[in-house]
C-alpha cells in the first residue's frame, strides 16, 4: 500500500474529529481506493459503522486541488441551496474543507459504474429502462440549474478540451506517449477531420451546470430489489471536478458515446480482423443499444422539461460532439502505451463518419428518430 504523506495524515485527523472515525484507523492505515487520476480515494468506517469517502488531491497546491476545490464548491453550493432535484443524484456530503481542500461523503454502497449494468443486462432486451432512468436523472439535474447559476457563469466560451485536442499545448508533447503521438499524426494528416472539430466551438450554447464528464465511471447505479426495474432513485453522478456552466448537450454526448464504447470493446473482443465479421459476432449487438439509447433520450426530455423543437436542436449539438467526446476517449485510452489501441482506432472511425454526416449518424448509427415523447 502507498504511504500516506502527512498532509494527508493531518487532514484525517481532522476528519476524525469531526465524523469520528474508528480508533483503530486512525493510527494504522484507512483502506485505499486507487482510481487511478488526479487524487487520493480513501475509505473509513465511523464509529456508527457507516462508510465514509475521503477525497483529496495528491498533492496540495496544484491543478488537481483547483479541480477539486470546484468540486467542493459543488457539493456546498447544493446542500446551501437546498437543491433537492439534484441532491437526490448526489453522494451526501458530510464535511468538506474548502481551503486544503477535501471532501467527505457518504459511501455509495452497493453502487457500481453503468458500464457493469450494461453488461449484466440482457442483450435481446437491451437496457432501455437503465438508461431510461440515467436520461431522466441527467435532464433533471440540467433543469433544476436553469435559474440557479449566477454564481457559476462566468467563463461561458470555456470550451472542452476535446474541441482543440488536435492542436495540444506545447508542454504537453515531452509528455506524449508514442501511441498518442501516432493518434496525433492520424487527426492532424486529415484536415477535414480537423476543420470540423474547430466549427464545434461555434456550435456551443451554455445553457445551465453541466457535469462535462459524463461516462461510466462517473455513472454509478444501484441495483434494483429483486422484481423491480430501474427508476431515477437507482441513479447517481460522482466526481464532479469538472463542473461548470456549459452546454448540457455535452453531458447527452457523453452518454451516446458511452454507449459506443461499450459496444466498441464488444466488438474489439474480437480481436483484430475483418470488421463486419467483428461486429456481427460481437457479444452485445448494436440494436438493443440503440433501443436503449432511445430509452435515454425519451427519459432525458421529459426531466429535462424542453419542448421538441428545443430538444432537436440540443440533439444536432449532442451528435457531433459525442465525437469529439470520442477522440477524447481514444486519447485516454493511449495515454500510456506504445501502439494505439483497437478500441482507438475503432473510435476514430466512428468519430469521423459522425463529424463527416452527423444526421446520418443521427438516425443510422444512433437510431434516433421518431423520438417525440
Amino acid at each position: 500500500m502507498t504511504p500516506l504523506p502527512e498532509g494527508v495524515r493531518c487532514c484525517l485527523d481532522l476528519v476524525a474529529r469531526q465524523i469520528g472515525y474508528v480508533d483503530s484507523l486512525i493510527g494504522g492505515e484507512p483502506t485505499v481506493n486507487d482510481r487511478g487520476g488526479r487524487n487520493w480515494n480513501l475509505s473509513v468506517q465511523a464509529t456508527t459503522g457507516a462508510d465514509y469517502h475521503i477525497k483529496l488531491p495528491l498533492e496540495a497546491g496544484d491543478a488537481a486541488a483547483e479541480l477539486l476545490r470546484r468540486e467542493v464548491d459543488f457539493y456546498s453550493f447544493c446542500r446551501d441551496r437546498s437543491l433537492q432535484a439534484v441532491n437526490r443524484f448526489l453522494a451526501r456530503l458530510i464535511f468538506f474543507d474548502r481551503e486544503y481542500p477535501f471532501l467527505v461523503l457518504e459511501t455509495l454502497s452497493g453502487a457500481s459504474p453503468l458500464r457493469e449494468h450494461l453488461q449484466a443486462s440482457d442483450p435481446h432486451l437491451g437496457p432501455v429502462v437503465l438508461l431510461g432512468a440515467v436520461g431522466g436523472a441527467l435532464g433533471t439535474v440540467h433543469a433544476a440549474f436553469q435559474n440557479a447559476v449566477e454564481e457559476w457563469a462566468t467563463e461561458p466560451d470555456e470550451f472542452p478540451w476535446a474541441f482543440t485536442i488536435h492542436r495540444p499545448r506545447i508542454e504537453l508533447f515531452s509528455t506524449l506517449s508514442p501511441a498518442t503521438r501516432q493518434l496525433l499524426k492520424i487527426l492532424q494528416g486529415d484536415t477535414g477531420f480537423t476543420a470540423r472539430l474547430e466549427n464545434l466551438s461555434a456550435q456551443w450554447v451554455p445553457q445551465t451546470l453541466i457535469h462535462s464528464d459524463i461516462k461510466s465511471d462517473n455513472v454509478l447505479v444501484f441495483p434494483p430489489e429483486t422484481g423491480r426495474e430501474y427508476s431515477l432513485d437507482h441513479i447517481r453522478f460522482i466526481d464532479w471536478e469538472t463542473v461548470r456552466y456549459g452546454d448540457p448537450a455535452w453531458d447527452v454526448a457523453g452518454v451516446l458515446q458511452d454507449v459506443a464504447f461499450f459496444w466498441i470493446c464488444a466488438v474489439s473482443e474480437n480481436g483484430r480482423g475483418d470488421i463486419e465479421q467483428m461486429v456481427a459476432s460481437a457479444r452485445y449487438p448494436w440494436a438493443p443499444l440503440q433501443e436503449g439509447l432511445r430509452g435515454f433520450w425519451h427519459g432525458y426530455q421529459f426531466g429535462a422539461g424542453i419542448n421538441p423543437s428545443e430538444a432537436d436542436r440540443l440533439l444536432d449539438r449532442a451528435v457531433p460532439f459525442s465525437a469529439a467526446r470520442m477522440i477524447q476517449t481514444a486519447w485516454e485510452l493511449a495515454r500510456t502505451l506504445p501502439t494505439l489501441p483497437a478500441e482507438s482506432i475503432l473510435l476514430l472511425q466512428v468519430a469521423s463518419n459522425l463529424l463527416n454526416d452527423p444526421k446520418l449518424g443521427l438516425t443510422h448509427f444512433y437510431g434516433l428518430t421518431d423520438l417525440t415523447p
